[in-house]
């Protein structure tokens, strides 16, 4: 679809009271600041949409008079016709003032505005004129093809880079894969690639907490080994025996009393490991409840320490949300203390009367008629200027002041949400203490813990049936063999205790095996972690394959423009962006040439997609030598040394 503006019929429209103004397919319309070439585009754009060259709603169309007062009782009104493929359509606007009288009242009073509609001469609603315009082009349309400036400078980023997405059709996996055939072994059948990076990074997270707990369990169980020279020992033990049964032989004095001495002392030794046993089993079962416990500790301790980081943090964040706050509190300040001045100055400039303006300087007599026109039009217009400069500036600082209440008020929920979370962890982390402290007490308690009433009494029972096999011992022979007896029962009292520890080389065993475990888990976790990292490798890969494609694609499509749709961070992220170069150039870095022939680069492209060629408004066209290449119609804006608007059709 091409569309061309004609003829533009302005009436009472702002600075303008009436001007017609016929279009080419290239038009120059050039003049002095404050000629009103901008006021020609804001036409435009209002018989269109209602709004300005801004987009913007809310602005006084309504012309002023000499005392820069709005001139009521006016119909403001444009007029446009225009040729879309060869049928020619017209488009009128009228917006005038409704005057009516109050009850009890002969004076009518000012009470709004009204807006009327024509197409072709034929009233409408305004659905009606708005639906036939969006059969042409959609408000969305007209700004992204009738505006170089609109895409790269007005757009918001987000918008910009959907919009240049849609212009070609996706990468799939399979094209991704192609270019790079290391992304085969990533199961995208079953998978999105985010998918896949969160899985592989949740897993990393998952091995690598196991793996700071392995050394301690490791190092507990280290400690908690049998340090005993076994060999020594057995060494010992085997010594031991030999000179008890040389002290038995003695006291035997025959085979069979040996005989009957070996069963008496094997009977003790058997009692004598009965006693160990309770004391064996007692003690290991209060070191394993001492071992559930202390594990239980230490997870408290983690807890403790993690609750404690995650506090340190949010009072940190907070700190810093106050110091965001305070800056953009003195922000306001500062706007608002401008805003007084310009208050002061608007009131300055609104008060201003042409008195010694219209008294000639030589003869001392008033100027008339032309004369007098030229100077109180010239005033007037001056004065309009500086007002219209305050007020958008005024605009601008309150716009800002707006912005800065809406980041006050964010930060400060923020706050609160670091406040409730602040409470919450404070909360938990004494519960927490609470139930170490509990553990620590029932630790304390166990440790304290010694044989029970029953217990007891058993091992002096067997304690007391040692004794009686003695004696018996002590009465079989009629030598005096009472020292030899003696040092029988120091050899075997210590060839107890060397049996007692030899006991500890299975337990040593057992810890042993435990160790084993941790070490070959903590190899095998090594090993996990190392998949999990080049999954992760492959993920930014696949990102950074799919990017290129993309920018490649989309990139074709452009003569001038390059854009960058990705950004690779300081950490190797990749974050999506929709920045314009021209000829290298990021856009920001632009002169205001350069910027308009990448928006005209722009606009082709667009124009291309949406298969419509409206046309197109360039604003500061002076400042451009040779302008791009458009199907569109051209209507370019630029400051001269004329005083009136002058129109060249080329």
């Amino acid at each position: 679809m091409h569309v061309t503006l004609k003829k533009l019929t302005l009436s009472n429209f702002k600075g303008i009271k009436e001007k017609e103004i016929d279009f080419t397919e290239k038009t120059n319309i050039s003049g002095d600041n404050a000629t009103g070439k901008s006021t020609i585009f804001d036409a435009y754009s209002w018989l269109l949409w209602g709004k300005d060259s801004f987009n913007r709603k809310d602005y006084e169309i309504k012309p002023y008079d000499e005392n820069n007062d709005i001139i009521h009782n006016l119909e403001s009104s444009v007029v446009g016709i225009f040729d879309i493929d060869g049928k020619e359509i017209k488009f009128e606007r009228i917006y005038k003032e409704v005057w009516s009288k109050k009850r009890g009242s002969n004076t009518e009073t000012f009470t709004g505005n009204t807006t009327d509609f024509y197409i072709n001469d034929v009233p409408k609603k305004k659905k009606e004129y708005e639906d036939e315009i969006g059969k042409i082009v959609t408000e969305d349309e007209f700004n992204l093809l009738s505006n170089p400036l609109y895409f790269n400078t007005i757009l918001d980023k987000k918008e910009r880079r959907n919009i240049l997405l849609s212009l070609v059709k996706d990468v799939s996996i399979d094209d991704v894969k192609a270019a790079n055939k290391e992304l085969e072994d990533l199961d995208l059948s079953n998978y999105t690639i985010d998918e896949i990076q969160a899985m592989a990074k949740a897993t990393c997270k998952k091995i690598n907490d196991k793996l700071k707990e392995i050394p301690a369990r490791i190092d507990e169980l280290e400690k908690a080994k049998n340090n005993e020279d076994f060999a020594e020992l057995e060494a010992e033990r085997r010594k031991l025996k030999k000179e008890v049964d040389e002290l038995d032989k003695i006291l035997a004095g025959s085979r069979f009393i040996g005989d009957e001495l070996d069963e008496k002392y094997t009977e003790i030794s058997k009692i004598k490991g009965e006693i160990a046993k309770i004391n064996s089993d007692f003690e290991d079962g209060k070191n394993q409840k001492l071992k559930d416990l202390e594990e239980e500790h230490t997870d408290l301790r983690r807890k403790i320490t993690m609750a404690e980081f995650e506090l340190n943090n949010a009072r940190k964040e907070i700190e810093s949300l106050d110091e965001d706050i305070k800056r953009r509190e003195e922000r306001i300040a500062e706007g608002e203390k401008e805003l007084e001045e310009m208050r002061e100055k608007w009131n300055e400039f609104q008060q201003r009367k042409p008195d010694e303006s219209l008294i000639c300087p030589t003869c001392g007599r008033a100027y008339e008629g032309e004369m007098r026109a030229d100077f109180l039009k010239h005033f007037n217009l001056e004065k309009s200027r500086n007002l219209e400069k305050l007020s958008e500036k005024g605009k601008q600082i309150n716009e800002a002041i707006s912005t800065y209440q809406v980041s006050i008020a964010t930060y400060k929920n923020k706050k609160e949400e670091e406040q409730a979370k602040i409470d919450k962890l404070s909360k938990s982390l004494d519960i927490i203490m609470q139930d170490r402290e509990k553990i620590q007490g029932q630790m304390d308690q166990i440790k304290a813990l010694s044989l029970c009433d029953k217990k007891i009494e058993e091992i002096k029972d067997l304690e007391e049936k040692i004794k009686a096999i003695e004696e018996e011992i002590a009465n079989i022979g009629k030598e005096d063999n009472s020292q030899i007896l003696s040092q029988k029962q120091a050899y075997n009292e210590r060839l107890d205790e060397v049996n007692t520890k030899l006991s500890n080389q299975g337990l040593n065993a057992e810890l042993d095996e435990k160790i084993k475990k941790y070490m070959d888990e903590e190899k095998e976790l090594g090993k996990e972690f190392e998949i999990q990292q080049e999954k992760l490798y492959l993920c930014d890969e696949y990102i950074k394959t799919y990017t290129h494609l993309v920018s490649d694609k989309i990139n074709d499509l452009f003569t001038k423009v390059e854009f960058k749709l990705f950004d690779t961070q300081i950490n190797g992220a990749i974050v999506e962006t929709a920045e314009a170069t021209y000829k290298g150039v990021p856009y920001g870095s632009l002169n205001s040439a350069a910027q308009i022939n990448a928006g005209l680069d722009v606009i082709n492209s667009l124009s291309k997609h949406y298969e419509k060629e409206i046309p197109i408004f360039v604003d500061n066209a002076e400042s451009v030598n040779e302008l791009v290449e458009t199907q569109s119609q051209l209507i370019t804006l630029s400051v001269s040394k004329y005083k009136t608007l002058r129109v060249e059709n080329l």
